[in-house]
């Protein structure tokens, strides 16, 4: 998803009008994966060798003509097996939806996760003065969401609030509209923080930068 100068500065636009009703400091940040996940390769390369094996298997037993007469031999068989493999690792980088398939749901999140908190140290969204940071992590290649919320917005919110940002959010990026997924979501992230008491004091410092982070995993 290719974002113009435009959309950025209408996430940071949206951050700034968020922030002017609560001392919350949001940060917006998208990331094109979480992780390599190298196991995907080796997992559709097993699945594709294995898928072989059970059609060289099927045509060793009922073909009866000469032109695979290569695929007895255990030279023949194993090339055949090794070209399967190759294909199915072939298959995985360039279907990404397969390649997720591979990894599993439960590792992508984790991923996620993980990576959602790493960034949440890096882009220091803890260094604020009533530890009132919140991060909103778009995972791109895992269709992923996460909100992470420092410890003075937590104390005030609950958990199971940000479900409904999330979902807003991913609805959007199916779509394909990341800026304007990411204005309703950190919208909907400053009015909770309002309705949850967290206003802005009058001498409240604007202490994180309201542009957009985008971050890649391969150059860190």
């Amino acid at each position: 998803m290719n974002l113009t100068d435009s959309d950025r500065n209408r996430i940071q636009a949206a951050v700034a009008e968020a922030e002017s009703g609560t001392s919350g400091e949001i940060v917006a940040c998208l990331m094109p994966s979480s992780d390599s996940y190298g196991i995907s390769y080796l997992r559709s390369a097993i699945v594709f060798a294995l898928a072989g094996t059970i059609v060289a298997a099927i045509v060793v037993r009922t073909y009866t003509g000469w032109g695979l007469v290569w695929l007895y031999s255990p030279l023949g068989f194993a090339s055949f097996m090794l070209a399967c493999g190759l294909v199915g690792a072939a298959v995985a980088a360039v279907w990404p939806g397969f390649r997720r398939l591979m990894i599993g749901g439960p590792r992508l999140r984790r991923m996620v996760r993980l990576q959602a908190y790493r960034t949440f140290v890096s882009e220091e969204v803890f260094r604020t003065r009533e530890r009132t940071g919140i991060l909103i992590f778009v995972s791109l290649f895992e269709h992923r969401v996460e909100v992470v919320a420092d410890e003075g917005i937590n104390n005030v919110v609950d958990a199971d609030s940000w479900n409904g940002v999330v979902e807003m959010l991913l609805r959007e990026l199916r779509l394909g509209r990341v800026a304007q997924g990411f204005e309703q979501a950190v919208g909907a992230c400053g009015k909770i923080l309002k309705d949850a008491g967290v206003v802005r004091a009058p001498d409240d410092d604007d202490e994180l930068a309201n542009n957009l982070r985008e971050r890649d995993r391969r150059k860190e």
